[in-house]
């Protein structure tokens, strides 16, 4: 329950419904009808991806996770289906492989499963505005996601998993590196850019952390802030 009010919160702050502070803990029980101690595991959780900071005394405020307002920021504490938040953007998703394969000794050590357990592979190209903003590649392990569709590929596929499976990613691991286009990649996208990109691969988990996806993004558009939210306590005290 706590999961969906959580993604709630976000999805109003996403959509400027909350700017500076959320309604007290108080409100927000009575509007999701649920107690107290429910809201506030939905705000620790959004406060665990970097979007609202507590103030003692005063509530909780929205974070604003920009130095720029006229670029995206990839928020690398929320994960891959969700790490860009666009400034008055528009993402659209060009799927260039859909299949289901099996996992080598890489996916296989990063999602903890054997090799030869089945994965549904997509490479997308994503515009944003119209622009080569990145390429996708992933890798969904189809004992956590049995089915996805080339149309939810199309659009969000973290929403179609929320939609069909009510799976939300509760943590990730993220490495950030550079490379080039493979040689498929460049024939698959028709691009000819040999310049190094930024990647950014992550793992995500749900549930207990059970990895169930396994992606490598790389950004053409070198117009964005990277963001993570972390905290870290010494002596009792988080700096």
């Amino acid at each position: 329950m706590y999961h969906d009010i959580a993604e709630d919160i976000i999805q109003q702050i996403n959509n400027h419904v909350y700017t500076d502070k959320l309604p007290s803990e108080a409100k927000l029980t009575d509007h999701y009808s649920v107690s107290r101690n429910t809201v506030r595991k939905a705000i620790d959780e959004v406060c665990q991806q970097g979007l609202l900071r507590r103030i003692k005394g005063s509530g909780y405020f929205v974070n604003q996770i920009t130095i720029d307002d006229e670029v995206p920021v990839v928020n690398l504490s929320l994960g891959a289906g969700k790490a860009m938040k666009a400034i008055n953007a528009n993402l659209t998703s060009k799927v260039l492989i859909f299949e289901v394969t099996t996992a080598d000794q890489f996916q296989a050590e990063h999602l903890h499963i054997e090799i030869g357990e089945p994965l549904t592979h997509i490479l997308r190209l994503r515009k944003l505005d119209g622009t080569n903003y990145c390429l996708e590649d992933s890798y969904y392990l189809k004992s956590q996601i049995p089915q996805i569709t080339v149309k939810d590929a199309e659009k969000s596929i973290f929403s179609a998993i929320k939609r069909d499976y009510n799976l939300t990613v509760n943590s990730a691991e993220n490495y950030v590196k550079v490379a080039n286009l493979t040689e498929q990649e460049l024939a698959l996208t028709g691009i000819t850019t040999t310049e190094t990109l930024l990647a950014l691969t992550q793992i995500n988990y749900h549930g207990n952390n059970i990895a169930f996806v396994i992606s490598t993004t790389k950004f053409f558009d070198r117009n964005f802030n990277l963001y993570f939210h972390s905290s870290q306590t010494f002596g009792g005290e988080t700096k």
